[in-house]
């Protein structure tokens, strides 16, 4: 995977917690309570621009009731991320 496969991924990822973090009706604080992270860290994460660990990523899908392998297919799908995609996914 090159440097900027990985940016565009670390994008993804990031847009589909925040999707399915709206979806849940929370805030970025919400989620970083209930996850045990800090409000900066899910902020750098929905922004794609800090590389969550496989722990962190567990807690924020674990916070979120969402399998974090959803989170991982969904970013891996090269199609962008629809506003309300995650609907369906994780109920």
């Amino acid at each position: 995977m090159t440097a900027a496969e990985e940016r565009a991924f670390l994008r993804a990822l990031g847009g589909c917690v925040r999707v399915v973090r709206l979806d849940r009706g929370l805030s970025q604080e919400q989620l970083a309570e209930m996850s045990g992270l800090s409000q900066p860290f899910v902020i750098e994460v929905e922004r794609g621009s800090h590389p969550a660990n496989v722990v962190h990523l567990l807690r924020v899908a674990e916070a979120l009731r969402v399998p974090v392998a959803v989170l991982v297919d969904e970013a891996a799908d090269p199609s962008p991320v629809p506003e309300g995609r995650s609907e369906s996914v994780g109920d």
